[in-house]
């Protein structure tokens, strides 16, 4: 179904869904909406993610009978007793329904924007005034980053956990790890860019949280979000939830799944799948007593550290839209991603034994248009902190910071030996040399661990003609990002578009402008790894027109027949640098990401 105009009375009712507006249009359409606001919704509570699923299959039932103005009109009801639960049914309704597609979503800078300024004088410019304790702080401008939150939100609502299990993604299980792991790995790259140690995982969970977090002005039409001190613990009774962690590990290790009697067997990447289906608490998950609600668990505890004794008081750890801020998010998920690599690593390597015709002569790193040949030196880019200003329709400003970089391309050189064209699959990573030496021996302890920290950058389809060829891919294409490109947050199309560009699935990708790492003054250095598969046995197709392939899929299929993350999937029997002087298909070259200290 192609894109329809959309009324204003749908544009007033969704905005009223996310506390923007006033009602208007619409009489109630029933009786049986819910009355009370129960205490504060959250889509890792699994009850509310199963509430909120079903609300969205009932939504595309009345726009198939009523319309879409009828739709957003029952949504915008139910919103006056849950908006929590009218929100993310919307959602979910705008991405798994031809006819919700045409439903734009209010942008999350909007949303944070408008309540962060709601006390604020006319004129004024005001900003969230969020912030960690201690170390933390140093990475406060990169878990606040506007885009970010945005794409953990909207990641959920496009591989949402609870809605029926027709409608669960190709590969959800082993997505829902790798889109998490390889923000883990940004996340630890920056830390180490602003000297301090990797992420360390909250592998006792009774232990302390660590740094504190407090929202500032955060909160939503239906939550207040409020901050926890330093030193503080998982709230609640966590013996559940010791127990499902002991089970998932178990699992991991011993590639079973399930009870004593009835166990699955985990194989490769089709094990991670399950892994993660278990793990997230999905309607596939085979054996949902027995493994419970793990991830979901998790997010509740930590969010209850800051309860202040009301039903719309809770922590950022509560909401797809918030939870990247708080520090203990990285660290509960750096424990989730131990338990997952933990099978990775278990696996049998991969041999790299795949016949081609087409080799990579070289890969570097240019300005976006520039056509100079690779120099001896190492390829430079240059990243730099810019201020943004979102302005609201009551004369306010809300004030916000985000990373951008100097505009950049990629070029491969290739050599096609058969005697007509071959298509073959571009795979490019970022590996920072203080965290992955190439020359190191992957088989120890710390050696296993190197390939954590690769950074994927791209994924492209290549036809190669016979012959040589030059091929030039830019930085704003990447497979990794939301596409189009979002320079600068405040660009993002709202709710007054007409096209379907800000749908939940277009908005889901990882920001432009945390693309590439930000650096260091006097040069962090890197190494760009390249390297060529078949396509045909890859089956990646044509890139899609908006969104993320790498993090989002394409429709309700993930476009790659390898293992998430290949080939960084699995341990390496041999240093990188060894592997790729001997291997045709495989490139490296030096980078160096410098960092301009001020914001612009």
């Amino acid at each position: 179904m192609g894109a329809i105009m959309v009324s204003e009375i749908v544009k007033a009712n969704v905005e009223i869904v996310f506390g923007l507006g006033t009602k208007i249009g619409l009489k109630p359409l029933s009786q049986d909406t819910p009355k009370q606001q129960p205490p504060g919704f959250s889509v890792f509570r699994k009850e509310d993610a199963t509430r909120a699923a079903e609300l969205a299959e009932r939504l595309m039932v009345i726009a198939e009978d009523k319309g879409l103005e009828s739709a957003t009109a029952f949504a915008a009801e139910v919103s006056e007793a849950n908006p929590g639960l009218a929100r993310h049914a919307l959602g979910i309704f705008s991405t798994h329904s031809a006819m919700g597609r045409n439903v734009r979503l209010p942008s999350l800078l909007r949303r944070t924007a408008a309540f962060a300024a709601r006390t604020a004088a006319k004129g004024e410019e005001v900003t969230l005034g969020s912030k960690s304790t201690g170390e933390e702080v140093a990475l406060d401008w990169f878990r606040e980053d506007p885009l970010a939150n945005e794409h953990h939100e909207h990641w959920h609502i496009v591989y949402p956990n609870r809605v029926a299990p027709a409608r669960i993604k190709q590969r959800h299980g082993e997505l829902f790890y790798y889109m998490h792991q390889q923000m883990l790995a940004r996340y630890d790259v920056e830390r180490l860019s602003a000297g301090l140690k990797p992420v360390a995982p909250l592998a006792d969970l009774r232990s302390s949280l660590g740094s504190g977090y407090d929202p500032g002005q955060l909160e939503t039409s239906y939550l207040d979000y409020e901050p926890r001190e330093p030193g503080k613990t998982m709230a609640g009774d966590l013996a559940d939830l010791i127990l499902l962690d002991e089970r998932l590990a178990r699992a991991a290790s011993t590639h079973r799944l399930g009870p004593a009697g009835e166990e699955v067997l985990l194989e490769g990447h089709q094990g991670s799948n399950l892994l993660g289906l278990e793990a997230e608490s999905t309607s596939l998950q085979r054996f949902e007593e027995f493994h419970g609600n793990h991830h979901g668990d998790g997010h509740g505890h930590i969010a209850a550290a800051s309860v202040r004794n009301t039903n719309r008081s809770t922590g950022v750890m509560a909401d797809t839209a918030t939870a990247i801020r708080d520090p203990a998010f990285w660290r509960w998920h750096r424990h989730i991603d131990d338990i997952h690599f933990s099978y990775q690593d278990s696996l049998d390597p991969h041999t790299f034994d795949e016949q081609l015709d087409v080799q990579l002569k070289g890969i570097s790193l240019q300005p976006e248009e520039g056509d100079s040949p690779a120099g001896p030196g190492p390829d430079e880019l240059r990243t730099f902190m810019r201020s943004g200003r979102y302005k609201l329709t009551n004369e306010k400003t809300y004030k916000y910071d985000f990373l951008s970089h100097e505009p950049f391309q990629f070029r491969v050189d290739l050599q096609n030996t058969a005697d007509g064209p071959r298509p073959v699959t571009l795979r490019v990573f970022l590996l920072p040399s203080a965290l992955f030496s190439i020359d190191a021996d992957p088989t120890t302890a710390s050696g296993r661990q190197m390939r954590r920290f690769a950074i994927e950058l791209d994924k492209v389809k290549i036809d190669v003609p016979a012959g040589e060829m030059s091929f030039v891919r830019k930085g704003r294409d990447s497979s990794v990002i939301r596409r189009p490109a979002v320079v600068d947050p405040g660009e993002v199309a709202d709710i007054e578009g007409g096209d379907q560009s800000a749908t939940a699935e277009c908005t889901c990708g990882w920001p432009f402008g945390l693309l590439v790492p930000r650096g260091t003054v006097d040069g962090m250095h890197f190494k760009l790894f390249a390297m060529l598969t078949d396509n045909a046995a890859d089956r990646i197709g044509s890139p899609k027109k908006c969104g993320s392939m790498s993090f989002c899929g394409v429709g309700d299929q993930y476009p790659d027949a390898k293992p998430m993350g290949y080939p960084f999937d699995r341990r390496l029997t041999a240093p990188l640098g060894q592997l790729v002087a001997t291997n045709p298909t495989m490139a490296l070259r030096d980078v160096s990401i410098h960092w301009q200290d001020a914001v612009g």
